[in-house]
């Protein structure tokens, strides 16, 4: 059985204008939780990895992750 949708993968433009996802670095988001009165990140037992910043740590660590 012959694929229908053979001729729309032939080229990487038509691969691309064809394409139904579209996944780039700008798509994702990161988890910031800002808690006023830190001076150090606290961690966050329920989520591994993720910490609560003051303001001031949060702009910090956002610039970081830009």
């Amino acid at each position: 059985m012959k694929n229908n949708f053979q001729p729309y993968r032939q080229t990487a433009a038509m691969r691309e204008f064809f394409a139904e996802t579209d996944v780039l670095p700008r798509h994702f988001i990161a988890p910031l939780f800002v808690q006023h009165g830190l001076t150090t990140p606290v961690p966050i037992d329920s989520l591994p990895g993720n910490y609560r910043y003051s303001p001031d740590q949060a702009a910090v660590e956002a610039k970081t992750l830009h």
